[in-house]
């Protein structure tokens, strides 16, 4: 039989450990740590609350062709370009649509006397002389409203076939409804006998 263990009273010493090893081992417990102190009584909700920024809205469609504030005062510099275009493509388009035949004659046709306006009673003959020939005549407004009377312009043709023409001068005078203005002139004879006499209106000048 064993005997029976016996108390022994003392101390229990560890092995030495290295002066190294305690240094890492101690270093390695170590941590960096921040500590951030709050007020008293303060709202801690407030520092916990994540930041929200502003979520700007997509453009899409025509929206992205707006601008805002000053921006959209602002003239390009094509707008003055473009509305010329524009304009001068309505111009053509209304001139070959017929706007041609509103303005045509004033445009290309020489300055007339109106339908209302027509020369009348052109009688011509040689004076005592023989060296002058005479042409008198009148012109009639048939119509409804007053016409400027126009010059007047008289061709002599000669009986060779030469051909002169002379200018009348009216004053551009108004001729009433219903009105006459007689004119009369002396030009001269041509040298071989006259063959006709003409009166037309001329050109306002």
């Amino acid at each position: 039989m064993a005997g029976k263990a016996r108390l022994v009273s003392g101390e229990i010493f560890l092995a030495a450990v290295p002066a190294a090893a305690m240094r890492r081992t101690s270093d390695a417990d170590v941590l960096d740590a921040e500590f951030e102190t709050l007020p008293l009584g303060g709202n801690s909700s407030a520092t916990l609350s994540p930041q929200m920024e502003p979520i700007t809205p997509s453009v899409a469609g025509m929206d992205m062709l707006r601008r805002s504030g000053p921006a959209a005062l602002q003239t390009l510099p094509g707008g003055s370009l473009f509305w010329a275009g524009g304009l001068s493509i309505v111009f053509v388009s209304f001139w070959f649509s017929g706007g041609h035949a509103l303005v045509g004659d004033r445009l290309v046709r020489p300055p007339s006397a109106g339908p209302s306006l027509r020369i009348a009673s052109v009688v011509s003959g040689v004076d005592q002389s023989g060296a002058m020939l005479t042409v008198d005549g009148e012109a009639i407004n048939d119509g409804a409203s007053a016409q400027t009377m126009l010059p007047l312009n008289i061709a002599v043709t000669g009986a060779d076939g030469s051909a002169t023409r002379y200018n009348l001068g009216t004053s551009g005078q108004e001729i009433a409804p219903g009105g006459r203005f007689a004119f009369a002139s002396r030009v001269p004879m041509p040298k071989h006998g006259v063959k006709s006499v003409s009166v037309t209106f001329g050109r306002q000048n």
